[in-house]
């Protein structure tokens, strides 16, 4: 996780460019944590898992309400039982999406 933040940074941020919607959100976002002193690493994941999430909800984050959240963390429950994912996937996406809105 923390080996190649800066280009792990870069390529997330290119992805940026599929969301569009989104982008300028994420964008605002991520200059947020910079200026709250979070580490390179901690950002590089709370954008990978925003961008996952606006995959996910093909929806703009401003019209979100419960139900997307939930959605959300009802995919990430079914990542975890399908990929064998460890059961703190699912506390750090609640941790971004609290962190987010």
């Amino acid at each position: 996780m923390f080996h190649n933040s800066e280009s792990r940074l870069e390529r997330v941020m290119k992805r940026l460019d599929n969301i569009c919607e989104e982008k300028l959100l994420i964008l605002k976002f991520k200059s947020h944590c910079f200026a709250n002193d979070l580490s390179l690493p901690r950002i590089t994941k709370l954008v990978e898992q925003l961008v996952k999430i606006s995959e996910v909800v093909n929806k703009p984050f401003d019209k979100w309400e419960i139900e997307d959240v939930e959605a959300v963390l009802e995919w990430v429950d079914e990542r975890i039982r399908k990929e064998n994912l460890s059961l703190w996937t699912k506390r750090e996406y609640k941790k971004t999406l609290k962190k987010f809105f």
